[in-house]
């Protein structure tokens, strides 16, 4: 089994925040859960705490999300990302991003669930996480 987990959930505050949270803080892959609500704080979080997993919202604040995604492959390669999509539009801008996964709200969180296991499970494979 993969080792738990630190993620980092990057979207305004609001249902999709919480429900997030709800989901991953009962998954047994996910250790501990940090929450950012603006691109700035997302950045400092992962330079401080290295999580395996970010999960970010294409529809940030100021429409940062496409550089957060950038930024975040360039510096931490290793970092996970499931792009959170309001379209086929969003999809393919993440995609371009270079996101690890992304999902249309709507999704099931069956769903979810399957990409993150999927995701953490590519560490214990040899996949790209390492410090």
């Amino acid at each position: 089994m993969t080792k738990p987990a630190l993620a980092l959930i990057v979207t305004g505050p609001g249902s999709l925040q919480k429900g997030l949270v709800a989901m991953l803080t009962t998954m047994p892959q996910i250790q501990a859960v940090l929450v950012a609500e603006e691109a700035s704080a997302a950045l400092r979080m992962i330079a401080d705490h290295r999580p395996a997993l970010v999960l970010l919202d294409m529809m940030l604040a100021g429409n940062e999300a496409g550089a957060v995604l950038k930024e975040i492959k360039a510096r931490w390669p290793w970092t996970h990302c499931i792009i959170l999509a309001d379209g086929v539009r969003q999809q393919q801008e993440a995609e371009a991003a270079g996101a690890d996964a992304v999902l249309i709200k709507g999704f099931l969180a069956a769903k979810l669930v399957a990409t993150v296991e999927d995701l953490l499970s590519q560490e214990e494979r040899g996949g790209a996480y390492a410090k």
